[in-house]
Protein backbone atom coordinates (compact mmCIF):
# COMPACT_ATOMS: atom_id res chain seq x y z
CA UNK A 1 0.00 0.00 0.00
CA UNK A 2 1.71 3.14 -1.20
CA UNK A 3 0.19 5.40 1.97
CA UNK A 4 2.57 8.60 0.94
CA UNK A 5 0.39 8.69 -2.60
CA UNK A 6 -3.02 8.04 -0.84
CA UNK A 7 -1.97 11.13 1.40
CA UNK A 8 -0.61 13.20 -1.16
CA UNK A 9 -3.50 13.08 -3.25
CA UNK A 10 -5.58 13.59 -0.03
CA UNK A 11 -7.70 10.83 -0.53
CA UNK A 12 -6.40 9.99 3.57
CA UNK A 13 -6.41 12.53 5.96
CA UNK A 14 -2.88 12.83 7.71
CA UNK A 15 -4.39 11.49 11.60
CA UNK A 16 -6.10 8.38 9.21
CA UNK A 17 -2.43 7.81 7.82
CA UNK A 18 -1.05 7.84 11.20
CA UNK A 19 -3.77 5.61 12.19
CA UNK A 20 -2.97 2.87 9.21
CA UNK A 21 0.60 3.36 10.28
CA UNK A 22 -0.15 2.51 13.84
CA UNK A 23 -2.32 -0.02 13.45
CA UNK A 24 0.24 -1.65 11.24
CA UNK A 25 2.97 -1.23 13.54
CA UNK A 26 1.32 -3.19 16.39
CA UNK A 27 0.40 -5.90 14.07
CA UNK A 28 4.08 -6.01 12.99
CA UNK A 29 5.42 -6.20 16.60
CA UNK A 30 3.20 -9.07 17.74
CA UNK A 31 3.94 -11.13 14.73
CA UNK A 32 7.56 -10.31 14.83
CA UNK A 33 9.97 -12.75 16.30
CA UNK A 34 13.15 -11.33 17.60
CA UNK A 35 15.67 -13.46 16.19
CA UNK A 36 18.69 -11.85 17.82
CA UNK A 37 17.31 -12.52 21.28
CA UNK A 38 14.95 -15.43 20.05
CA UNK A 39 17.87 -17.46 18.60
CA UNK A 40 20.75 -16.44 21.24
CA UNK A 41 22.91 -19.12 21.69
CA UNK A 42 23.02 -20.00 25.39
CA UNK A 43 26.06 -21.75 27.23
CA UNK A 44 25.36 -24.43 29.55
CA UNK A 45 26.67 -22.30 32.37
CA UNK A 46 23.78 -20.04 30.90
CA UNK A 47 21.20 -22.24 30.90
CA UNK A 48 22.03 -23.62 34.16
CA UNK A 49 22.14 -20.41 36.20
CA UNK A 50 18.47 -19.17 34.21
CA UNK A 51 17.16 -22.50 36.11
CA UNK A 52 19.12 -22.39 38.94
CA UNK A 53 20.66 -25.54 39.18
CA UNK A 54 24.16 -27.00 37.72
CA UNK A 55 26.14 -27.37 35.00
CA UNK A 56 26.30 -31.05 34.98
CA UNK A 57 22.37 -31.52 35.13
CA UNK A 58 22.14 -29.31 32.10
CA UNK A 59 24.99 -31.57 30.52
CA UNK A 60 22.76 -34.88 31.26
CA UNK A 61 19.96 -33.28 29.93
CA UNK A 62 22.06 -32.69 26.43
CA UNK A 63 23.53 -35.72 26.41
CA UNK A 64 20.22 -38.01 26.30
CA UNK A 65 19.23 -35.87 24.03
CA UNK A 66 16.03 -34.10 25.82
CA UNK A 67 17.54 -30.49 25.61
CA UNK A 68 19.22 -30.32 22.31
CA UNK A 69 22.21 -28.30 21.39
CA UNK A 70 24.92 -27.07 18.93
CA UNK A 71 28.38 -28.33 19.49
CA UNK A 72 31.73 -26.03 18.35
CA UNK A 73 34.40 -28.77 19.15
CA UNK A 74 34.31 -28.91 23.03
CA UNK A 75 31.49 -25.80 23.50
CA UNK A 76 28.04 -26.76 23.39
CA UNK A 77 25.27 -23.96 22.91
CA UNK A 78 21.70 -24.06 23.61
CA UNK A 79 19.70 -22.19 21.52
CA UNK A 80 17.03 -20.03 23.57
CA UNK A 81 13.81 -21.09 21.35
CA UNK A 82 15.35 -24.75 21.86
CA UNK A 83 15.92 -24.25 25.52
CA UNK A 84 11.93 -22.44 25.81
CA UNK A 85 11.02 -25.43 23.98
CA UNK A 86 11.81 -27.94 26.60
CA UNK A 87 10.02 -25.67 29.47
CA UNK A 88 7.32 -26.06 27.40
CA UNK A 89 6.95 -29.18 26.89
CA UNK A 90 8.08 -30.26 30.75
CA UNK A 91 5.77 -27.57 32.07
CA UNK A 92 5.21 -28.89 35.56
CA UNK A 93 7.00 -32.13 35.96
CA UNK A 94 9.90 -32.65 37.55
CA UNK A 95 13.05 -32.57 35.60
CA UNK A 96 14.96 -35.08 37.61
CA UNK A 97 12.54 -37.40 37.34
CA UNK A 98 11.79 -36.90 33.41
CA UNK A 99 16.17 -37.15 33.11
CA UNK A 100 16.50 -40.41 35.35
CA UNK A 101 13.17 -42.15 32.96
CA UNK A 102 14.93 -41.02 29.95
CA UNK A 103 18.80 -42.20 31.17
CA UNK A 104 16.96 -45.64 31.85
CA UNK A 105 15.58 -45.75 28.25
CA UNK A 106 19.11 -44.84 26.98
CA UNK A 107 20.84 -47.92 29.37
CA UNK A 108 18.44 -49.87 28.23
CA UNK A 109 19.00 -49.66 24.84
CA UNK A 110 22.83 -50.14 25.22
Amino acid sequence: MQLYSLCENRQLSFDELKGITEERRLIMEAQFIFPDDGDRLLSLTEVAERLRTSGTFIGRLVDVGLLPCLRFRKNRRIRKFALNDFLKRHEGEDLYEVLEEAEGRVKNRA
